[in-house]
């Protein structure tokens, strides 16, 4: 009877339907940043000016990067709250949701003090940023490292809705977060255009954000008004949250650090021109992120029940992320240079187009990779992820280094897409040696290839009209390619019972 219940609610939690509606909602409310980003960043530059819109984005990466600070705890609870929810052991979720809470909270003081009293030695030592603007960044390292214990309870917070697949509320609260985060420099302009200053507004609203985010927790999971903090959720919390620490750790130094290096190797300048397409191209990720929050704890839920769901569910989203992914990644590679000369001018796309190009096509590498963090992670093999990326990092900064000062910020760009193609097929490996129970075939890996090697030929036409006339026959390619050989029987038909019927008079 156990057994049975344990079943049904664990299919209850990785149903189809609600897993397609969370992962619509996710997308749904991401594109609204998306789009808010593409208008107000170009206003933004020219309000701030490129050295200032350069520390701005070091400021988001250094807030992306807080992550780090929480010793994998979030994405822990994540997993925890999603199992004890499939396993019907709901009375145990309290002990592991404040015990973390608590500890997060610990480790955000500790960081924030590291961070306030490394203020000077980031603004005047580690990166070039010109003397005019010194004082304006020691602020903002220090307002940053405050606001450190807020941002990462908050994402604990989030996570304890995903579990419990609650979408819709906390993509409220992330889209609210996203917009804040555009608009608020825009706001700022017309009163100053210190960067300290802008950043300490970001935090304030970060801040009403948490208690936002905690009320909401409270509201879907009222057993978590028993506060419970016990010694017994500290090792297994620890022990998972260990080894997602140290990707936690390393993976953002990867995706985010090259703005350090280009800022230290080049000039503050560089980076602008380097951040400015990868905060859009990058945006695409916003299609992986949709899917994967949804599919990470419906992993957590479904690995210890049922193998063959999982790894069918696994399969699925990596279809799901190149269908969508490709025919966009090959238009941005296409129209790369006239599409940012018409956005921000001709000097950045000189600058920018190989960067662009080189980034698009790391993404769409990056989108399926994350299904397979994801499915190692939620299967508790987070030692895996966390022993690839120790092995990776200094061979990706070591070349990083050598290309940056060879070519540049198309160096940098070459180096991060190059290392995620690896990272990817290394992440393939592992799922099919974890899970090797379950046989799914290689279909995937070879169309992927197939797609990267059309991207790779976009990139060499000479001229736009042939450019467009290549991009008209490969997308043909690609849909006979996709109905017939990619998709199943079953998954043919479910898109088919999707798709809206004329109605016949």
């Amino acid at each position: 009877m156990e057994k049975t219940l344990q079943k049904n609610t664990m299919l209850e939690l990785t149903q189809g339907k609600l897993l397609a509606r969370n992962t619509a909602l996710n997308l749904i409310f991401q594109i609204i940043p998306l789009l808010l980003a593409i208008l107000t960043i170009p206003v933004t530059i020219r309000g701030l000016g490129t050295d200032r819109f350069g520390m701005l984005g070091i400021a988001w990466m250094v807030m992306g990067y807080f992550s780090l600070f929480d010793l994998g705890l979030s994405r822990a609870l994540i997993k925890f709250v999603g199992e004890k929810l499939a396993l019907n052991q709901e009375k145990e979720i309290p002990e592991y949701f404040w015990t973390s809470l608590l500890i997060m909270t610990g480790l955000g003081l500790l960081a924030a003090v590291l961070v306030v009293w490394g203020a000077n030695s980031l603004a005047l030592r580690v990166l070039k940023i010109p003397a005019a603007l010194t004082g304006e960044s020691i602020i903002a390292f220090i307002v940053m490292g405050c606001s450190i214990p807020v941002v990462i309870t908050t994402v604990a917070l989030w996570g304890v809705m995903e579990a419990r697949q609650k979408f819709l509320q906390v993509n409220i609260i992330r889209t609210v977060n996203g917009i804040l985060t555009m608009v608020i420099p825009i706001i700022a302009l017309p009163f100053t255009t210190h960067i300290g200053y802008i950043i300490l507004a970001m935090m304030a609203a970060k801040f009403v954000l948490w208690f936002v985010s905690f009320r909401v927790c409270l509201n879907i999971m009222p057993i978590l008004k028993q506060v419970r903090i016990t010694r017994q959720a500290v090792v297994p919390l620890l022990k998972l949250g260990g080894w997602m620490s140290v990707s936690n750790m390393i993976s953002p130094v990867m995706v985010y650090f090259d703005r350090f290096l280009i800022g230290a190797i080049l000039s503050v300048a560089a980076v602008a021109y380097y951040i400015t397409p990868y905060e859009i191209v990058t945006k695409l990720l916003i299609i992986a992120v949709a899917l994967n929050r949804v599919l990470f704890p419906a992993f957590s839920a479904s690995h210890k029940l049922d193998v063959e769901r999982t790894m069918r569910m696994y399969t699925l989203g990596r279809k799901v992320l190149i269908v969508f992914l490709f025919p966009v990644v090959l238009l941005i590679i296409i129209l790369a240079h006239a599409g940012l000369t018409l956005w921000v001018g001709k000097d950045f796309a000189e600058q920018s187009t190989l960067v662009m190009q080189c980034l698009a096509i790391g993404v769409f590498f990056n989108a399926p990779a994350q299904v397979a963090v994801s499915i190692l992670q939620g299967s508790g093999r987070a030692d895996l992820t966390a022993k690839l990326h120790l092995v990776e990092t200094p061979l990706y900064l070591g070349l990083f280094w050598v290309l940056v000062h060879r070519f540049g910020i198309n160096g940098a760009a070459i180096t991060w897409s190059a290392r995620i193609f690896f990272d990817m097929a290394i992440l393939f490996f592992m799922v099919y040696r974890v899970h090797s129970s379950v046989k799914t075939g290689y279909l995937v890996e070879w169309t992927m290839l197939l797609m990267t090697l059309a991207f790779i030929i976009a990139t060499l036409l000479p001229l736009l009209w042939l450019k467009l006339v290549y991009m008209g026959i490969v997308l043909v390619v690609y849909l006979y390619w996709t109905w017939h050989k990619l998709l199943t029987g079953s998954e043919r038909l479910a898109l088919m019972n999707h798709l809206p019927r004329r109605r016949v008079v």
